[in-house]
């Protein structure tokens, strides 16, 4: 078989290399933030070679945007309880879960680390626009199961709820727990 015949193998040594890497990745920026992750101490604690890395990613921020982009979407899939208060109940629950984690919390530090790099990455922000996308279905299901209305601004309340997770988490400091997703929830028109 020709090089250009050859079959493109997701589940083979590519995704290998790839979960070492991202391994890596998330291993380094728990223990040091950002500015831990260069393609030299990827490399190494992945058992790559640094070419490996600069064949798929241009910079550090963007190998540090794909790896907690692939982690958020292993740990925060997208639920289908059969009702929109269950849905949003255990998507919010999991974002929690996520954001309290060392590799959430390394995560969101280093997206608003003071290098402004991971910020500025199309690979993130393409993410959460990609997640919306993924979001989205459980309000629709909502409106064909008659829950709420199609007027209802989808990303503004999703917006509100998941702020709330956040702003309870990182400011208050206080707890997500089942009662306090219920009543937030239970506010949802």
């Amino acid at each position: 078989m020709t090089k250009s015949q050859s079959p493109f193998r997701p589940g083979g040594r590519t995704a290998e290399v790839q979960r070492r890497v991202f391994e890596a990745t998330s291993q380094l920026l728990v223990e040091g933030g950002f500015a831990a992750v260069t393609f030299q101490t990827v490399a190494e604690r992945a058992s790559v070679g640094r070419a490996t890395l600069y064949r798929r990613w241009s910079d550090p921020a963007t190998l540090v945007a794909s790896a907690i982009r692939a982690t958020a979407a292993d740990q925060i899939p997208i639920p289908d309880t059969g009702s929109l208060c269950g849905d949003l109940r255990e998507i919010l629950d999991t974002i929690a879960r996520f954001i309290t984690s060392p590799l959430g919390r390394a995560s969101l530090m280093a997206s608003v680390s003071q290098s402004g790099e991971l910020s500025k990455s199309t690979a993130l922000n393409g993410h959460w626009a990609s997640r919306w996308d993924e979001v989205l279905p459980i309000f629709t299901r909502a409106v064909k199961r008659g829950e709420i209305s199609d007027a209802l601004d989808f990303e503004m309340r999703f917006a509100q709820l998941a702020g709330a997770v956040y702003f309870r988490v990182l400011v208050m400091l206080g707890p997500v727990d089942e009662e306090w997703l219920e009543q937030l929830v239970a506010e949802i028109p």
